[in-house]
């Protein structure tokens, strides 16, 4: 058994290795000087990727970001949104079969109180 185990472990990163190629970088900087922290990355249907997460804004707190990037690395949109007590905001996204995008996830109101987005 742990002869099979080490074969397909071997036989698993011979096939892996060589195979990876950098196709571009995107950096988002957002719009304070805080951290830019990807929660979920998404690939739809045309080979965009939707990047969700979280960005530090002005006031220092975290707000939901949505960004989508096309095959080529262009930045094709971005969607911040900040809650209404401009608290901490977190974030988790999925698509559906048409390629919508739902975030879902809570918007801090001040210092303890949550809020459900969804």
């Amino acid at each position: 058994m742990k002869i099979i185990i080490i074969i397909n472990l071997i036989l698993t990163v011979k096939l892996l290795s060589g195979q990876l190629t950098q196709e571009w970088v995107a950096t988002y900087n957002g719009v304070g000087v805080g951290q830019n922290v990807p929660k979920k990355n998404l690939i739809d249907k045309l080979n965009n990727i939707i990047v969700a997460g979280r960005s530090e804004n002005l006031s220092f707190n975290d707000d939901f970001i949505i960004l989508k990037y096309n095959s080529s690395g262009n930045l094709l949109w971005q969607r911040r949104y900040n809650g209404i007590g401009n608290g901490d905001d977190a974030i988790a996204a999925v698509l559906d079969d048409s390629d919508n995008i739902y975030v879902t996830g809570y918007s801090q109101e001040g210092t303890s109180l949550e809020d459900t987005i969804g």
